[in-house]
This record gives C-alpha cells, structure tokens and sequence, in this order.
C-alpha cells in the first residue's frame, strides 16, 4: 500500500546532498558544544586559581596580624617583668608567627602570574613582609638586652607592618578587578560561543531547507516550520512554540523531537540555574565553616598556650597519651617517664587515709565510666621539690558507645594547697592567741545565738559554757537608756555595713549577774565559708575607768569653784556696797521725816492752830527738805533693788553652775547655759577683755548634760582670758551661737596669739599645755573634747579667728527627748 506522500521517509524524499548538509550541521553543532565546553573548564580553572590565592592572601593576613599581636605580647609581659619561662615561651611563639609569615609570603609568591602588573604586586607583597618580618625580628632579638630600644624599634616594626597591609591591600583591589574581568570576559566568550552555535544550527538548517525546497517542494513547509522553531531554539528562545503534526515521516519525526528538545533545554537551564544557584551557596558556607575552623583553632591554641592548666588523655587502660608542654614544665618529668604510662606510675604515694579514699573513689568512677572531679596528688619534681596537682576528668566514646579513654585538664595547686595549710594554721594561732586574750571576745550568729566566746567571755559574764546559748540571755547592750536585744541593738549596725562599730562608752545589762556594767566594745561583721553573716563582739569592763573619770571630773570642776570663789566674793562685795550706803542714807531720811511727822501731830493735836504755829511747821518741813527726800528715796529704793537684782543673778548662775550633774541628758537651754557661765567667769575676763555675745535667739533646746557642757564653756572661756592677759589694752572675746542643721554651734572666739598650725591637734592631748607653770594643767581641754565627743558625739575644733586669734566650735547634736513610762528622760 502507498503511504501518503508527506509520510514517506525522508530518504526517499531527500538526496544525498540534504543529508551531507545536515550531518555538516550536526558535527558543527557538535563541535560548537566542545568549544563551549573547554571554554567553560578553562574559566572554572582560572576562578579556581583565583579562589586558592584568595584563601593564601587570606592565611598570610591572618598570620601577620597573629605575629603582630605575638609581638606585642611578648613586648608587654616582658615590661611588667615575667619570670624568664614565660617570656621565652612568648617570644618563642612570636617567632613561630614571623616564621609562618615568611613560609606563607614565599607561597604567596610561587604559582604562574597572569601578567607583569600582577608579578609585580605579588613581588611588592613579598618584599615588604619580608621587612616586617626582618623588623619584628630586630625588636625581639633587642628584648633580651634593652627593653627601652626594643620599644623604639616596636614603631618601625608596626611602619612595616602597616606597609605590609598596605601592599596585601594594592593587590586585593587588582586581585578583584582581574576577577571581576576574567568573569565578564568569560561571560561574553561564553555568549559569543553560543551565539556562534545558534549560527551554526541555523544556517545549517536553513541550507537544508534550501536543497529540500529544490528537492522536493512537498516537504517545504514543514522542513521551514521545524527550521524556524531550532533557529529560536537555538538563539535562546525556549518559549517559542512548536508546530503540531500527524505526520509520520522524519519531518513529523523532527518535529517532534523539536519538542522533546524543548523541553530538555528548558529543563537543563533551570537545572542549570539551580546548580549555579547550589555552589554559589555551597561556596559561601563552606568558606565560612573554613573561616570559622580557623578561628576556633586559634582560639583553642591561644587559651591552651596561655593557660597556666595544661590538657591530658589517656587510652581505654588508662595510659597517657596525650599531655600539654606545660606539665613538663611544673613537674620537670620527661615525655618518656609520662608517654603510655599510667598516671600512678609518677605520682607519690598517699599520705593519709583521706588521701587513700580519694584514690579509691576515682577509681570507682573511672570503673563506672563516670567524670571526676577534685583528684588532688603530689608528683616530685627531680631537684626534690614536690608539687600538688588537681586534675579533672572525662570519658569519651567512639560513635558505636566504645569507650576511648579519659580526657580533662590539671593545674599547679601547690600554692592554694599551702595557703589552706597556713590558714589552717593561722586558724589554730588565733584561736590560742584569742584564748588568752584579757579582753573578752565572742563570735554570734546573725540569730544571736553564740558561736565561741574566750575564757575572758566566760569568767566577765559569769557562765561556764556560753556556746550555743542566746546573747540576749547573757548580755543586753543599752541604747538611749534602754535595754535592747540582739536583733535591735549595736552589733546590727555591724552586719548591716562593712565599717567597725566601735562605743568606748557603753552600758550592759547582765541577766545571769543581774547588774549593770560599763564597757567599751567593738563589732565586726565576719562571713563564714557557707557564706553566713556572724559578728565578732570584743569588750571590756570600764567600771573602774569611769569612776576615776567622775572623780576627775569632779575634781577639776571643784577646783575650777575654787578659784573663781575669791572674784564671785568681790563681786558681790561691789553691790553690798552701794546697798549698804542707799540703806543708811534712807534710814537717816526716815528718821527725820518721822521727827518731823510727830511734830506736826502734836501741834495739829491742839484745839486750834494758830497762824505762827503754820509757819513753824512749814519752817520744819523746809529744814527737813522733805521735797527733796520724796524725790530721791524711790530712786534709792530703784538703786538698791537692782544691787539685790545683781546679788541675786551673782549668786543664781553660780548655783545653775555648780548644780551636779544628771545621770541622765535632759533637754537644755543653750544660750542659758552661756549666760550662766559668763556670769560666772566674770572676774576672769572683766580686766583682760570685752566680752561680745551674739546669740542666736531661734537656737532650740538640745539634749545633754548640762553640768557637763557649763565646764566645757567654762573652760574655753577661761582659756580665752587667759590668752589675752599681758596686753596693754584690753582684748576681745565674742562668744556666739547658731544652729547648722540638726546641730548647734557655740563659737568662743578670741584675738589673742591664736594656736600655731603644728600644736592644734595637740592642744586636747592631756596634760599639754602652753601656759607658764604651774598656771594650767593641761587637763581643760582634754576634759572638753572627751565630753563633746565621746558623751555627747559632737564635735570640738579649733580655728584661726580672722584678723588674729583663735576660734573654739562646740558642735553638738540637738537630740530628741523621749518620756519613759516612770516619767524619766530618755535619749533617743
């Protein structure tokens, strides 16, 4: 049967020649995909070539800043002045970098270059490395005789440095743009070779439609339709759109195949794509996993080299067969004395039972497979020395759970194992030391409960076994005149901040003695090793101490009376006088207004009075000058009045002054206080100086102890007289008061020679004086800055008066005053 003429082969239809013309353009195409193909390969291996230099530029940088960084190192453990080891290891290592720098330079250098510019900047980064290097060198080698120049060499080393980077820098940015324009060339070679292949198919398939159009006009159609869809092709169009045919012949064949063809370029060019697409990504994460390798390598190196802990593993029976260079190092020991042996082969043998047990727990882990922790041991040095050594440990396993061995870290802990010895026995001394103390020392629980107390503790406190019994059952501190606990009393202060509470002058109260005792007491805040709070309370008993400062006290204020006793008696003595006189002078008055007055009564007592007895009596009352005595006699009375007045003043301040003093601080008028005592004191400074008062008429009342603070003005008001005595002209003393804050100021100041800058903290030494002698004693002061300070916690200075002179600022606190039940003042 015949076939249909466009379903005949196309054999029969086409000649020899078409079939020449389109194996012609099958080999073209063939070879077309060869160029393209070695033209591919030849670029990989340039970008590969390109890719390597990038990863040596990389390690040459890399190593050039870790030998910079060596270098300095070296240079500053070598200035703080480290041991010779250590900086022979440090400049071991930085020579080591420079090393690696030279090794790297060199490989830098070898390899074919692309052109003479490229020649020439891998020429300029060799060079001027090898500066650095020769440099860094010179500034090492300088280090062993004098460090100052090594410095000064130091600068040279970071100019080459620098120059160094710089010239890696040139060649990175050529590096770049030769990358950059092998890639665009490659890209445009790549394009012109599938053009050229397009080209080839096109006119290969259109000279095959040529001859098959002269051949055979039948076939002309579909032959021109399969030529136009692989010239597109071919082109690049993987969108163009392929005939439909029922045709059975080669044409319908091809057509066909055409699309087949289609679709397998569009599927290799996604897959093309996405492949570019992978080893882009492939690339980018394989050189930041190399990137982040090396960083980790050379911080793993860098702590292991700086460490003072060195690094060991042993096999599955316990045998080393790793160790760090620095534990040959402490120990001394040889790698053949430690290499494949086991750990107890070099290590002393257990001194204790404690030490016996260790071995034997580490044993049991290393049974089980388990970490440990904490294995302490004594390995002797050769030159007899023997060190202590911790080591902690870990097993590892292969991937199929077979066990490997131990891995872990030791260190030197001979020193901490010595400074445990010494604190143990520092412990033992101060416990013997603090046994015998005198003073009683007891060491409570932040509870309150007591932790130790000396034998002190015990006989002062009157109990035989204080341990474990509550503070507050023994010994209750005071505080504003009542008694408080533990938990609310001084050694809180103490626990709460890190500072001393420190009271020369306190009252406790003995539960178990049932009495009352005066102390002087310290605490101190401790921290245990569990890290509890304790406080450590050290006191003593003052009661003889403060009965002899009563009897002190008293003495000088007695004393004091004394002398002022002779100017108090000529003080009165002045108004006693002129009430004296104004007395007579109106009891002669009286009498003659008397005589007077009965006279005129029994000459009114007559029946009639006659005109010369009126004149008579106006002639007595003329005589008697009675006008006169009605005028002066009130002014008399007014006169004498004010001398009783006086008197009265005199003999009130001298009593306010004298008054003894409360065991308890009550509320006071200062400015009273200062009147008083200057009433008194009047004789002393009446013929040395004028006296000044300005008083601060808001400044409240405080709390303390009155007799206390009128000796205390007393005797800076004495002292200022004193001052002044032997000028010719009488001096000056201002005495003044203010309030700053919650505290009163009182001010005694003089123009007198003042106090020199060397003597003005000696001035409240006992027994200093600057007086002639037998003239002070030198206690007044000494006396004054114990009540201010100590019994009222204020403050007592001397200054320099402006002008000349000194200044005494009595600074103490104004105080609350609180009622107890009973009706008592208490302070609070």
């Amino acid at each position: 049967m015949f076939l249909r003429f466009r379903d005949w082969p196309l054999r029969r239809k086409l000649l020899v020649a078409p079939g020449l013309v389109m194996l012609a353009a099958l080999l073209a195409v063939v070879m077309s995909y060869r160029t393209y193909f070695a033209l591919r390969q030849d670029t990989d291996a340039q970008l590969a070539l390109f890719s390597a230099r990038d990863q040596r530029l990389s390690s040459l940088r890399m190593n050039m800043v870790k030998s910079d960084l060596a270098l300095f190192r070296t240079i500053t453990w070598r200035s703080i002045g480290v041991n010779k080891e250590i900086f022979l290891s440090l400049r071991q290592s930085a020579e080591e970098r420079l090393d690696g720098v030279n090794v790297l330079a060199e490989a830098f250098l070898q390899g074919a270059a692309l052109g003479p510019e490229e020649q020439s900047l891998l020429e300029a980064v060799h060079r001027i490395s090898g500066r650095y290097e020769t440099a860094a060198r010179d500034v090492l080698d300088m280090l062993d005789t004098d460090t100052g120049m090594a410095l000064t060499l130091l600068s040279e080393a970071e100019r080459r440095f620098a120059d160094a980077d710089a010239a890696i820098g040139n060649w990175e940015i050529y590096h770049l743009d030769a990358r950059r324009a092998l890639e665009d060339n490659a890209a445009k070679e790549l394009d012109r070779a599938i053009a050229l292949i397009a080209l080839a198919v096109g006119a290969a398939f259109a000279l095959a439609a040529v001859v098959s159009l002269l051949l055979s006009r039948a076939i002309s159609d579909g032959v021109q339709g399969v030529t136009r869809v692989m010239g597109r092709l071919a082109a690049g169009d993987k969108m163009v759109a392929v005939p439909q045919t029922d045709r059975d012949d080669e044409v319908g064949a091809m057509i066909r195949a055409v699309a087949v063809f289609k679709e397998n370029a569009q599927t290799l060019d996604r897959l093309a794509e996405e492949r570019a697409a992978l080893e882009e990504k492939n690339r980018i994460v394989l050189q930041r996993q190399v990137e982040k390798l090396a960083v980790s390598e050379q911080r793993f190196r860098d702590i292991a080299e700086s460490s003072a802990d060195w690094f060991w593993e042993t096999d599955a029976h316990g045998r080393l067969t790793m160790m760090s260079e620095r534990f040959y190092t402490v120990t001394g020991l040889k790698k053949n004395q430690v290499i494949g042996r086991s750990r107890l082969d070099f290590v002393m043998a257990a001194r204790s039972q404690e030490d016996a047990a260790q071995w034997v727990t580490y044993a049991k882990d290393v049974a089980q497979r388990k970490p440990f922790r904490r294995l302490d041991y004594r390995v002797q040095r050769p030159d007899g020395r023997v060190i202590f050594i911790r080591s902690n440990g870990k097993p590892f396993f292969a991937e199929d759970g077979t066990f490997l061995g131990y891995r872990g870290a030791s260190s030197n802990v001979t020193a901490l194992i010595k400074a445990e010895q010494e604190i143990e026995d520092n412990r033992r001394r101060l416990l013997g030391v603090t046994s015998n103390l005198f003073e009683s020392v007891v060491l409570v629980a932040s509870d309150g409960t007591i932790l130790f107390a000396n034998p002190s503790a015990h006989h002062l406190l009157g109990v035989d076994d204080l341990v474990g019994m509550s503070l507050d059952a023994v010994m209750c501190f005071a505080v504003a005149g009542k008694d408080v606990s533990f938990l609310e009393g001084p050694p809180q202060n103490a626990l709460a901040g890190a500072d001393v509470y420190v009271d020369d002058d306190a009252q406790v109260w003995l539960p178990v003695a049932e009495k009352r005792m005066y102390v002087a007491y310290a605490c101190a805040a401790l921290t245990e090793e569990n890290g509890d709070r304790a406080v450590v309370i050290s006191f003593r008993c003052i009661d003889a101490l403060k009965a002899a400062q009563r009897e002190a006290l008293q003495s000088s204020r007695l004393a004091t009376v004394g002398q002022l006793a002779a100017g108090i008696a000529h003080e009165i003595n002045t108004p006693i006088q002129y009430i004296g006189d104004n007395l007579r002078f109106f009891d002669t008055s009286i009498a003659a207004v008397a005589a007077t007055y009965a006279t005129i009564r029994s000459s009114l007592a007559a029946e009639s009075t006659p005109p010369e007895l009126t004149a008579y009596i106006e002639d007595v009352i003329e005589k008697a000058d009675i006008p006169y005595l009605l005028e002066e006699l009130p002014a008399a009375v007014r006169q004498s009045l004010d001398g009783v007045e006086h008197v009265a003043k005199i003999v009130r301040s001298m009593k306010e002054f004298s008054h003894p003093g409360s065991t308890a601080k009550v509320m006071t008028d200062i400015n009273r206080a200062v009147e008083s005592t200057l009433v008194v004191t009047t004789n002393e400074w009446k013929h040395t100086a004028f006296v000044e008062k300005d008083l601060d008429p808001d400044v409240p009342a405080i709390l303390c102890f009155p007799a206390d603070i009128n000796q205390v003005l007393l005797n800076l008001i004495v002292n200022a007289s004193h001052a002044l005595e032997g000028r010719e002209e009488k001096g000056s003393i201002r005495v003044s008061t203010r309030c700053d804050g919650d505290s009163v100021e009182i001010l005694i100041a003089d123009n007198g020679p003042g106090v020199p800058k060397d003597m003005r903290e000696r001035v409240f030494d006992p027994f200093f004086t600057t007086k002639p002698v037998g003239k002070g004693t030198g206690q007044g002061l000494a006396i004054s800055l114990d009540v201010v300070a100590n019994k009222h916690g204020g403050r007592l200075t001397v200054e320099e008066t402006p002008g000349g002179g000194a200044t005494f600022v009595v600074r103490l606190p104004i105080g609350v005053a609180a009622v107890s039940p009973e009706g008592e003042d208490n302070t609070v």
